[in-house]
C-alpha cells in the first residue's frame, strides 16, 4: 500500500502506516464477518483498504479532519466498495451523530492516532466519561491522544466488537500509564499487544505497537504478546502483569533466563543509583566542564575523566562521578552500550546519565553483568520510549547480578 507522497509526518503528529503493518493489525483482530467498520484518524486510508483486502462486503466509514483516504488504489473493483468519508474532528464529542451512525453499532474500529499529547479541551471530558474513564481525567490530560481515542471508538463499539489501533511505546510501558491501563482492564479486554520494529513509519524511528481490545471482553483471560520481526514464541501474561507492562521485551528476552534464578540484585547489595541535575542545554551553556552521554564510548567499560576535563569551577550542589563509579546512559538509542566505570577523575554529570556508586567487592561483578549481552538485554527490554528510549531507575535497581 502506497504511502502518501513525500509524507513523514505533519504538524498533527502522524505517521503513516506501511502495508505490512496494516496487515498485522488487520489478521490480529477476530470479528467474523463484520458489517459496519470505523476508521478515525484515516489519514490515506492504509487500515481501511487492509481490512477490505479481508472483508470485502463491510460498510467502511473513515473520519478525518483534513484528508480523504485513498480506499480503491489497491483494489481492482473499486465501486463495489462501500464507503462513506467525513471531514471532521475525530474527537468531536458529537462526532456518533455527526456521521450518522448510532452508539454501540460498529462491529470493528481501526485507528492510527497521532503521536502527540492534544492541547486539552474540556469537551474531551464528556468522551471520556461516557466511556467510563471519568476517574482518571487528571492523568488523561496529561497523557497522550490514544486514550483520547480509545474512548471515542469504544462509545461507538459494540458490545463484544473490537478495535485495532497503533499506540506509541507509553501506553505500553510508561510509568504515569499504569492507571490507565488498569482503568482499561478494569471493563474491557486486552486480547494482543504486537511490537513493532523501530523503522515501520515514514521518516522516524518511533517505537510502536499494535493492541486490539475487546469492548466488554473477558478482562481475566490470557493477553497474547508477539513481535512482527521475532521468531520467539508468543508470550501470554495475565492482566495483572499488563497494569505493569504490555512490553513483549520486557517478558520475552530469552538470554535474561539464567539471571532470573539469582537472588542478587543491585538494590539488594546496597547499591546508590543517581542521576545528574543539568540538563542538555544547562551543560553547552555551562562555564565548566561535564560529562554528558555523549562522553560515554559504545563499547568502551573503562573512563578516565581527566582527559574529558576537571571539576574545577562545578557548583558544589552537582551530582558528580568519580574514581569507582559506573555510568550508564539514561536515555539515547543506544543506552545499552553506553556503560563503564570510572577509572580516573571528576566530573559532574548530566541528567542524561545514571551514576552507580556500588560497594568495591561489587563494582567488578556490575560492571560484567551490565556489559554482558545478558546484560545488555536486560537493559534494551527494559528501556522504553517512543523516539529516544530511557531507562527507568526502578528497573535498574532490579538488574540481577550473578555471583562469582
Amino acid at each position: 500500500m502506497p504511502i502518501l507522497s513525500g509524507s513523514i509526518t505533519d504538524p498533527l503528529g502522524r505517521y503513516y502506516t506501511k502495508e505490512r503493518i496494516s496487515a498485522a493489525l488487520i489478521s490480529a483482530l477476530s470479528v467474523n464477518n463484520p458489517e459496519l467498520i470505523l476508521d478515525l484518524g484515516s489519514g490515506d486510508g492504509a487500515l481501511s483498504r487492509a481490512a477490505y483486502n479481508r472483508w470485502a462486503q463491510a460498510l467502511y466509514i473513515t473520519v478525518d479532519i483534513d484528508r480523504h483516504p485513498l480506499m480503491g488504489s489497491d483494489s481492482a473493483n473499486n465501486s463495489e466498495i462501500r464507503h462513506f468519508h467525513y471531514l471532521k474532528d475525530a474527537l468531536s464529542p458529537s462526532l456518533i451523530k455527526d456521521i450518522g451512525i448510532s452508539p454501540e453499532s460498529v462491529d470493528i474500529a481501526l485507528c492510527n492516532p497521532p503521536f502527540i499529547k492534544p492541547k486539552w479541551r474540556d469537551e474531551y471530558k464528556s468522551i471520556l466519561e461516557q466511556a467510563g474513564f471519568a476517574t482518571q481525567l487528571q492523568a488523561i490530560k496529561y497523557a497522550s491522544a490514544e486514550f483520547i481515542f480509545i474512548a471515542q471508538n469504544l462509545l461507538s463499539l459494540k458490545q463484544g466488537g473490537q478495535l485495532g489501533l497503533i499506540v506509541p511505546d507509553g501506553f505500553v510501558s510508561g510509568e504515569k500509564n499504569k492507571k490507565l491501563r488498569e482503568l482499561i482492564l478494569q471493563e474491557h479486554s486486552i486480547d494482543s499487544v504486537i511490537k513493532l520494529p523501530r523503522n515501520v513509519f515514514v521518516g522516524t524511528e518511533a517505537q510502536a505497537h499494535i493492541l486490539i481490545i475487546t469492548k466488554n471482553g473477558d478482562s481475566s483471560s490470557p493477553i497474547k504478546l508477539q513481535h512482527l520481526d521475532s521468531d520467539s514464541d508468543t508470550m501470554l501474561i495475565s492482566a495483572k502483569e499488563a497494569v505493569h507492562t504490555l512490553d513483549y521485551s520486557y517478558y520475552s528476552a530469552k538470554s535474561l533466563q539464567t539471571l532470573r534464578s539469582s537472588t542478587v540484585t543491585l538494590s539488594s547489595i546496597g547499591c546508590s543509583i543517581s542521576r545528574g541535575k543539568l540538563n542538555s542545554r544547562q551543560a553547552r551553556e555551562a562555564q565548566f566542564d561535564v560529562l554528558h552521554t555523549s562522553d560515554l564510548r559504545p563499547g568502551s567499560t573503562s573512563l578516565d575523566l581527566t582527559t574529558i576535563g576537571s571539576n574545577l569551577n562545578s557548583p558544589e550542589d552537582a551530582v558528580f562521578a568519580t574514581t569507582g563509579d559506573i555510568l550508564i546512559a539514561r536515555v539515547g538509542r543506544d543506552l545499552e552500550e553506553r556503560v563503564c566505570i570510572v577509572s580516573k577523575g571528576t566530573l559532574p554529570i548530566t541528567d542524561c546519565i545514571y551514576r552507580i556508586q556500588a560497594p568495591k567487592k561489587w563494582r567488578r561483578l556490575i560492571l560484567k553483568q551490565l556489559t554482558s549481552k545478558a546484560g545488555k538485554a536486560f537493559l534494551t527490554s527494559r528501556a522504553h520510549g517512543v523516539s529516544a528510549r530511557h531507562l527507568p531507575l526502578k528497573y535498574l535497581l532490579d538488574l540481577p547480578i550473578q555471583k562469582d
